[in-house]
């Protein structure tokens, strides 16, 4: 009796996954090729691969994938939201790491509903939330400033496709000031261990830094894990 209660809920939770999953999909894809992405294209694959495989021997492997796909976005996107909301962030820099918690929330936990045979009516007040959630979002990213530009005296630099640009910084010896801008989906760090500078950067944010340079030559990397590795660093040589 309790495996055939469990069998349309299953249905159900399976249907939400799958709607959560599509919309998650179509979003990264958007963001992927608004913002030439490579990193939300690959999220956007997975979480592709996942839809399809859900569709093979009950979907096994596709919740898994699914899981892990909604877990990561939620993890990296819905800091990045809050961080860029208290910072009053431009409109689309704060609803699009939003939206993409959102949504990353709601499928995690249809997942784990799908699993437990929850109620199909929990899903029904989740779907509920969601759209409180998104409208709640639209309003509050609606009085968010405009992009801000580096201040004078300061030095801009931008995060984008895993790199910094420029990445070669001329400055004079003692008190430098950037203007950081993140124009990644994902989060990134101005990180010099010999001045012990360590700024994070949240999803598609833009923060000011002011840190003492002695004259010298130091590296400077992001020390998001893999960052490094993929090219993201650079010289800043105080003179």
């Amino acid at each position: 009796m309790q495996t055939q209660t469990k069998a349309p809920n299953r249905n159900a939770w399976r249907g939400f996954v799958q709607i959560v999953g599509v919309i998650g999909f179509v979003l990264l894809a958007a963001a992927a090729i608004w913002l030439t992405d490579l990193e939300a294209a690959g999220i956007a694959l997975g979480v592709g691969i996942g839809i399809v495989l859900m569709r093979f021997r009950k979907g096994l492997l596709g919740f898994v994938l699914l899981g892990l796909m909604f877990l990561n976005v939620a993890v990296w996107m819905l800091p990045g939201a809050a961080s860029n909301l208290s910072h009053d962030e431009a409109f689309l820099d704060t609803a699009l790491p939003g939206a993409l918690a959102i949504f990353s929330i709601a499928g995690l936990l249809g997942v784990i509903g799908y699993w437990i045979g929850l109620d199909q009516r929990v899903g029904r007040v989740l779907a509920g939330l969601v759209l409180i959630a998104l409208v709640a979002l639209v309003v509050v990213s609606l009085g968010s400033r405009e992009e801000a530009e580096a201040l004078p005296g300061e030095i801009a630099v931008v995060m984008k496709d895993v790199k910094f640009e420029p990445d070669d910084l001329d400055v004079q010896a003692g008190v430098v000031s950037i203007a950081l801008s993140n124009e990644d989906l994902f989060w990134h760090t101005l990180t010099v261990e010999d001045l012990d500078v360590n700024l994070r950067v949240p999803v598609r944010g833009e923060r000011q830094l002011s840190f003492d340079a002695p004259a010298g030559t130091y590296e400077f990397v992001c020390a998001i894990p893999g960052h490094t590795q993929a090219g993201m660093k650079g010289t800043l040589r105080a003179r």
